[in-house]
C-alpha cells in the first residue's frame, strides 16, 4: 500500500510540475508534430527502431492538446521507468519491501533527459528500453535471484525516505528551474496560443510595458493585440515601438517567428503570406509535415470557398485520433460551399513582397478606408521618423478615415510637431486644446535644458520618441 501512494504521488508531483510551468509549451508540441494512420505516413516507418520510436512518440503527441493529458504523460515516462527499476529490484533480490529507494535513484536523470524531448523519441526509445530491460531480467530470475544477501544498510527506512524525497523534489526541481524552456519555449508558445485564439486582451493583460520595450518577439505580440483592439495609434509607442519592421520578422529563423508571421498576416486578412510562413513552419519541424499547417490551410480553404481542397485537408486530418471535434465543427462549412465557386481575391488584391512596408502601402492605396491598414503605414513611417512620407500619407487618407475630424492622439502629437515648420497644417487639421497643453508643457522643458524630465513624463508620446 505504502508503494502505491509513494508513486501516486510521485505521479502527482511530476505531473504538476509540468501543468504549473509548461502548459502552453507542451500544447504547442502537439501543433508542432504530425500522425496519420494513412498508408502513405505508416510506410515511413522502415528504419527500425528509430522511425518506430518516431511514429509512436508522434501518436502520443496528439494528445498534448487536451489540458493536463500533455503533463500527465510527461510525468508518466519517468514513472514507468522507476516500476521497470523496482520490478527489477525485486527480481534480483530476497528483498521486496525495503530496497524500493533504489528505483528512484535515476529519476532525476531520466527527467533531465527527458526535458527537450521535442517529438518524443526520447521518451519512448528510454520506456521501450527500460520495459525491455525489465523483461530480459524477469526471465534471467526465474529460476534463482542472484542477490540474496544485502548489506544492512541498504534496509536502512531512514535512507529509503531520504533519497526517495530527494529524489522526487530533485526531479521537480529539474522541471522548474528549466530556464531555457521556460524563458523561451513557454513564454512564446502561451502569446501564440493567444493570439491563434484572438484572446488580445489577454496578450496585453499577460505582457508588461516594460516586457514588451525588452523583447522584441513579446513586443510584435503587443503591437498584434493593439491593433486588432484598435489602440495602435494610441499606444505604439508606449509598448517600445521603435522601428516599421517591429510589426513582422523580415526574415523569421525559427518556428515561433514563422507562426508570429502567419498569426499577422491571418489577423490581417491576407492568407498569400499566412501560407508561405505557415510553410516555413513546417520546414523546421521533423516530422515535414505539422498539424498547424494543415489545420490553417483547411480554414483558409474554407473562407475562399475552396471545397475541393478545404475536403483534401479535412481528410488527412480524419485520419488522425484528436480532430473529430475540430472536424465536425467545420463540416457545415465545407458542406454549405459545396456547389459554390471558389471566392479567391482578385490579382490587384494580392500582396506579399516580403517588405512589409510596401505591402501595406499597396493594400491602403486599394482600401483607404481601413483603419487597420492605414494604422500600420503611419505608425510603421514615425517609427522610422520619416515625417515626409507620414504627411503625404496622411493628407491623402484622413478625409476617409476620420471625416468628423477626430485624430488619434499618436498623429495629432506628430502634426503638432510637423506644425512648427509647417504652420498652415493648423488650419487643415483639429489638435485637442489638451493635446496642445501638453505639448506646451512638453517644449518648456525642452527649451529649458530638461530634456531627460521630459522624456520621463511624456514617456510613450511620439514627442518622447524622436527627442
Amino acid at each position: 500500500m505504502k508503494k502505491i501512494i509513494v508513486i501516486s504521488l510521485t505521479f502527482v508531483l511530476l505531473c504538476a510540475g509540468w501543468h504549473i510551468c509548461f502548459p502552453y509549451y507542451l500544447r504547442w508540441l502537439e501543433g508542432f508534430s504530425f500522425f496519420s494512420t494513412l498508408p502513405d505516413y505508416t510506410d515511413l516507418i522502415h528504419d527500425l527502431p528509430k522511425e518506430l520510436f518516431k511514429y509512436l512518440g508522434a501518436f502520443l503527441l496528439q494528445f498534448y492538446t487536451i489540458p493536463l493529458v500533455g503533463p500527465a504523460l510527461q510525468a508518466l515516462y519517468p514513472v514507468i521507468v522507476v516500476l521497470c527499476t523496482y520490478v527489477i529490484v525485486r527480481r534480483l533480490s530476497d528483498d521486496n519491501e525495503n530496497l524500493m529507494w533504489i528505483a528512484f535513484l535515476p529519476l532525476p536523470a531520466v527527467v533531465y533527459y527527458l526535458l527537450n524531448d521535442m517529438n518524443l523519441v526520447k521518451s519512448v526509445s528510454v520506456l521501450f528500453y527500460a520495459v525491455l530491460a525489465m523483461l530480459v531480467v524477469c526471465v534471467a530470475t526465474i529460476k534463482r535471484k542472484p542477490f540474496k544477501s544485502i548489506p544492512a544498510f541498504m534496509h536502512n527506512k531512514y535512507l529509503a525516505l531520504v533519497i526517495i524525497v530527494l529524489s522526487i523534489g530533485i526531479s521537480v526541481t529539474v522541471i522548474a528551474k528549466n530556464d531555457k524552456l521556460q524563458w523561451v519555449h513557454e513564454d512564446a508558445a502561451k502569446l501564440e496560443y493567444l493570439g491563434e485564439h484572438q484572446k488580445w486582451d489577454e496578450i496585453l493583460e499577460t505582457v508588461s510595458v516594460k516586457e514588451s520595450v525588452k523583447y522584441d518577439f513579446k513586443r510584435r505580440y503587443v503591437l498584434l493585440a493593439l491593433s486588432e483592439k484598435g489602440l495602435l495609434a494610441e499606444h505604439a509607442f508606449r509598448y517600445g515601438l521603435s522601428s516599421s519592421t517591429d510589426f513582422v520578422f523580415d526574415a523569421p529563423q525559427d518556428p515561433f517567428e514563422c507562426k508570429l508571421n502567419t498569426i499577422f498576416y491571418r489577423a490581417l486578412g491576407k492568407n498569400d503570406p499566412a501560407a508561405y510562413y505557415v510553410y516555413l513552419y513546417t520546414l523546421h519541424a521533423t516530422s515535414g509535415l505539422t498539424f498547424f499547417w494543415i489545420r490553417t490551410l483547411t480554414d483558409m480553404y474554407l473562407e475562399y470557398k475552396d471545397y475541393k481542397l478545404a475536403k483534401k485537408y479535412m481528410d488527412i486530418l480524419s485520419f488522425s485520433t484528436c480532430h473529430g471535434k475540430w472536424l465536425r465543427e467545420r463540416m457545415p462549412v465545407l458542406e454549405s460551399i459545396k456547389d459554390v465557386e471558389p471566392e479567391y481575391p482578385s490579382p490587384e488584391g494580392r500582396f506579399f513582397t516580403e517588405y512589409f512596408m510596401k505591402d501595406i502601402a499597396n493594400m491602403v492605396i486599394n482600401d483607404q478606408s481601413n483603419h487597420k491598414y492605414a494604422d500600420y503605414i503611419l505608425c510603421g513611417t514615425l517609427a522610422d521618423k520619416d515625417s515626409r512620407n507620414f504627411l503625404q500619407v496622411f493628407s491623402v487618407i484622413s478625409p476617409s478615415l476620420y471625416p468628423d475630424g477626430k485624430i488619434p492622439t499618436l498623429y495629432q502629437e506628430a502634426l503638432l510637431i510637423l506644425m512648427n515648420n509647417n504652420p498652415e497644417l493648423a488650419e487643415k487639421f483639429n489638435i485637442d486644446d489638451e493635446v496642445r497643453a501638453r505639448f506646451a508643457d512638453f517644449m518648456s522643458l525642452v527649451r529649458s535644458g530638461a530634456t531627460g524630465q521630459a522624456k520621463r513624463k511624456f514617456a510613450g508620446t511620439y514627442w518622447a520618441y524622436v527627442l
